[in-house]
C-alpha cells in the first residue's frame, strides 16, 4: 500500500504509460529482512538511515529489505547493466551489498553527497568513488545539484562507468581546453 495519495496516482499514471514497467515496494539495504523505514511528511522521500529527530521525518513504516543480490536472485531478474540510485543516504551500503550487480553493470547512477545530510552514515561521494574504483569504474561525470536552504551545494548526482565503457566512448565525451 502506497503511502501518500497523490505519489500513488502518479505511479498508476506510470504504470499505465509503461505497461512493462513494475512496482516493488521493497527496501534496499545490507541484510534480507523486515525493516523500519521512516518516510518524509511529503510522502516522497523515504531513508532507512535515522532521520536525527528531522521533524519532516514523522512516519515509521515496517518493509521488506533486501540486499541488491538478494533481490535480483530471489526473483530471477537478469543482471543490470545499468544501477540507479536515489536512497537517502543508503547508496554506499546498497552498492557494498550487491557486488555481483555492481561488478556486472556497466553504469552506476547514484545521488552523492558532500556532507553528511543524512548522519554519519550518509556516504560522501568521495566514498562512493574508492567502492566502485575497486570494481573498475572511474567517475564520468557529475550533475543535479542539491541544495540547502541558502543555495549551498551538499550533493549531485553522479555518473561512474566501467573504464572499458569510458574507453570505448571517450571520442564522444566532452573534453576540457588542455
Amino acid at each position: 500500500m502506497l503511502f501518500r495519495s497523490a505519489y500513488r496516482k502518479d505511479l498508476q499514471w506510470q504504470l499505465q504509460c509503461h505497461p512493462k514497467f513494475s512496482l516493488h515496494e521493497v527496501a534496499l539495504g545490507a541484510n534480507t529482512g523486515p525493516v523500519s523505514m521512516t518516510v518524509h511528511r511529503d510522502g516522497w522521500g523515504s531513508t532507512l538511515l535515522d532521520a536525527q529527530g528531522d521533524p519532516d521525518y514523522l512516519y515509521k513504516r515496517e518493509v521488506p529489505q533486501y540486499t541488491l543480490d538478494d533481490y535480483v536472485e530471489k526473483f530471477a531478474l537478469p543482471l543490470p547493466d545499468l544501477i540507479k540510485l536515489d536512497t537517502q543516504g543508503s547508496e554506499r551500503t546498497i552498492l557494498a551489498h550487491g557486488r555481483q550487480c555492481v561488478e556486472h553493470a556497466q553504469l552506476v547512477f547514484a545521488e552523492t553527497w558532500f556532507v553528511r545530510g543524512y548522519g554519519p552514515e550518509t556516504p560522501l561521494i568521495t566514498e562512493l568513488y574508492e567502492l566502485l574504483r575497486a570494481y573498475d569504474y572511474g567517475l564520468a561525470e557529475i550533475g543535479g545539484g542539491v541544495y540547502d536552504q541558502e543555495h549551498g551545494l551538499y550533493g549531485c548526482d553522479a555518473i561512474f562507468m566501467k573504464r572499458s565503457l569510458l574507453r570505448e566512448l571517450r571520442p564522444l565525451m566532452p573534453t576540457g581546453p588542455w
